[in-house]
């Protein structure tokens, strides 16, 4: 049975509250958009709630609620004043007592009186997952966890702090399941000693009927195209090494350009370092942000897409280009070699300028020889909506089933 009718058939809908660390809101409409996204998915199969806290700089005292109902989904928004004193204990304390009364203030919103969820699910730990741990021991409330965060890495080594591995540790076995999106982060996630019997894989979704082709790949172009989509956080994304190897190629060659989608504390200085370089349009060009649509018109532009990250989990711009049916030049990092092999594009080493070079010279030559059809029917037979929703509503009903 399909686990879209495990409730629906008896006209039951599972209540569900979004506990995430990360979700889109007003000023940051990209803000942990793949959480939305897995919210979504099901929104039509479950009753969705969304409950998210997140401190800002600069707001007057207090707490400040938005509630909205966002492609759906009852979603209240709570922010609090983030501007740091001069003391970094009271900082972390009153940051700390600010995030636990507006989740409880912000649960009694939402489910005023006897109401309550069936099921939490936490995205993103640590701190969101306080109120559905409490929910769990006095209410009887389930909750599952799903990670998308790379701390977990060794080599990133951000995942410190004596309190938070005991909080996490703690979290992680009371809750009913812990899913990540790839199998490389789940094993980061238990070398750190985050231990559940049931840690289960789940990807990231995406829209495969927004993210589709509207026309195949232009190989006799003055210029091949070369598209890079990220958030312009050049520690992870290595913005910067790839234009350096870009103003090196455009020394020899001017048969490609390459345009980078996005915009992120790094935007402005990206800018700066190929102007230094002399690289300007149409070699290389900034768009700035991008909504889906857009994406979508910059990947079905491009023959292909480029990342040269230093570490990543499971970047959902990959699978976007796929739907697209566009092959992808990417690092070995993370979980990205789960997703590609050599019929959906090349891997290189990360930090490697020089094998960045050779690739994108490779690529340039021979994207045309991937087939568009096989890249989308990968995305759509496993990323799809409709098959993420059938995951999430199985574990639901396992979860509700072992209660």
């Amino acid at each position: 049975m399909e686990s879209s009718r495990l409730f629906t058939k008896k006209g039951l809908r599972p209540k569900i509250l979004f506990l995430p660390r990360w979700y889109p809101y007003l000023e940051d409409p990209t803000f942990g958009l793949f959480i939305e996204r897995h919210a979504r998915c099901i929104c039509h199969l479950a009753d969705v709630k969304v409950l998210f806290v997140h401190p800002v700089a600069g707001l007057t005292p207090g707490l400040h609620f938005r509630r909205e109902n966002r492609n759906g989904i009852d979603t209240l928004c709570i922010h609090y004043n983030s501007t740091p004193t001069r003391n970094r204990f009271i900082n972390l304390l009153r940051g700390l007592v600010n995030y636990l009364r507006a989740q409880y203030l912000g649960y009694k919103l939402l489910y005023p009186g006897t109401e309550k969820p069936d099921i939490c699910h936490v995205h993103v730990l640590t701190r969101p997952a306080f109120l559905a741990l409490w929910l769990h021991l006095f209410r009887g409330i389930p909750y599952i966890i799903t990670e998308h965060w790379s701390r977990y890495h060794q080599q990133l080594n951000r995942y410190n702090g004596f309190f938070r591995k005991r909080a996490t540790s703690l979290i992680a076995r009371h809750a009913s399941a812990i899913t990540a999106v790839s199998a490389h982060l789940r094993t980061a996630m238990q070398q750190c000693r985050i231990i559940n019997p049931n840690f289960q894989l789940i990807p990231n979704v995406v829209d495969t009927d927004i993210f589709s082709s509207n026309h195949p790949p232009q190989p006799h172009a003055d210029r091949t195209l070369m598209v890079h989509i990220s958030t312009f956080e050049d520690a992870s994304k290595n913005i910067s090494g790839l234009i350096r190897t870009t103003a090196r190629m455009a020394a020899v060659r001017n048969d490609f350009s390459l345009r980078l989608v996005g915009d992120g504390i790094d935007f402005v200085k990206m800018k700066e370092l190929a102007a230094s370089l002399d690289l300007f349009y149409p070699t290389i060009e900034f768009t700035g942000l991008a909504n889906d649509e857009q994406v979508v018109q910059h990947l079905n532009q491009a023959s292909f897409l480029i990342l040269f990250s230093n570490y990543e989990n499971q970047p959902v711009v990959i699978i976007e280009s796929f739907a697209c049916g566009r092959p992808v030049l990417v690092t070995r990092v993370g979980g990205i070699p789960e997703l590609v092999n050599d019929q959906m594009g090349i891997l290189i080493d990360p930090g490697n300028e020089e094998q960045l070079a050779a690739a994108i010279i490779s690529m340039i030559d021979n994207y045309s020889n991937y087939n568009p059809q096989t890249l989308r029917s990968y995305a759509t037979c496993n990323f799809s909506p409709a098959i993420v929703a059938t995951q999430l509503m199985q574990l639901y009903h396992e979860v509700l089933h072992l209660k």
